[in-house]
């Protein structure tokens, strides 16, 4: 007997962290997962209804070909990583306007049921948390290429809505991810950046670590599988042109989540303090009541998901 397969749905950057992640999760709920990304992600062929298009999210002609038989779109696609804002602003904003000019031509040609841009936690800047979604959104310095990453993603969002409102396009949501970790999260980011500095001293117990800031800082932190527990749900009730945060809100000091990790590898970490990167806020904290609302709730507390991240790390193939 044929196994029955639910819609088919086009997650643009599906080889990346989250992408991969959420085309996980819909594959085991047996929908058809159509990745269109630059590389493969060998775990997710193992699935019968998946498929890889290899392209480029600025080439429009072979993204159309990635659009057949789509009923709903998930765009993914961008540069990731705090460095890369730094050093490749303009293929960023170029990466950022060109494809969701693309994708929403697309979407309104195919008259796909559902779009979802996935945006950034980093469009908030320095607002006050916790930030709900209706706070405004700027751009402190347009000198800093630090905002190339999030003044693409406010070009997204821009350009989503209003094609929401003037086109064919049925129903469109933007997400807002906030900290989101997990295995396989590369080392962009403040949880895999901090252990890879503490486990080049993988047999020392006491040990010094040089970080950005002074320990301070701020952060509210997501499990991976929280985050594509919390997008199911805003997949299946979310309502029309609404922007959602996911993340949690329980913001944490850079401190305690070193403490955390302390105590999973047994070690002494003393930190040296040095100059926050320019752009960077002291707090975020995401107002997730709108989540809240569709029925999430957390399954992974920070400790609990830190000690599967540290588990992952060292189960991976080096």
């Amino acid at each position: 007997m044929k196994k029955y397969f639910k819609d088919k749905i086009l997650i643009t950057g599906g080889s990346g962290f989250i992408g991969s992640h959420i085309s996980t999760f819909f594959l085991k709920k047996n929908y058809r997962i159509v990745n269109f990304d630059l590389k493969k992600d060998k775990n997710l062929e193992k699935f019968p209804n998946y498929e890889f298009i290899k392209g480029d999210i600025r080439d429009e002609k072979n993204l159309r070909k990635a659009f057949k038989g789509i009923k709903h779109v998930f765009h993914l696609a961008y540069i990731n990583g705090t460095h890369n804002f730094y050093i490749r602003p303009v293929e960023i904003l170029e990466i950022a306007s060109k494809g969701i000019l693309n994708i929403c031509k697309m979407s309104e040609e195919m008259e796909i049921k559902k779009l979802f841009v996935f945006s950034s936690s980093e469009v908030y800047h320095e607002s006050k948390s916790p930030t709900d979604e209706k706070v405004h959104l700027k751009i402190p310095d347009p000198h800093n290429p630090r905002y190339s990453y999030s003044g693409g993603k406010i070009f997204s969002e821009i350009v989503t809505l209003n094609y929401a409102n003037e086109s064919k396009i049925k129903f469109v949501n933007i997400i807002r991810p906030h900290n989101v970790y997990g295995p396989n999260m590369g080392y962009g980011h403040v949880v895999p950046q901090l252990y890879s500095k503490i486990k080049k001293f993988k047999n020392n117990k006491k040990i010094n670590i040089k970080i950005h800031g002074s320990g301070n800082e701020k952060r509210s932190f997501i499990y991976i599988d929280d985050f594509a527990r919390a997008f199911f749900k805003v997949f299946q009730f979310g309502k029309n042109k609404e922007i959602y945060n996911i993340g949690n809100n329980d913001p944490v000091t850079i401190k305690k989540l070193i403490k955390i990790f302390e105590k999973n590898l047994n070690k002494k970490i003393l930190i040296k303090g040095g100059k926050l990167l320019e752009g960077s806020p002291k707090k975020r904290s995401p107002n997730i009541n709108k989540l809240i609302n569709l029925g999430y709730k957390k399954n992974y507390p920070l400790e609990k998901g830190i000690k599967l991240y540290i588990k992952s790390e060292n189960e991976s193939p080096k």
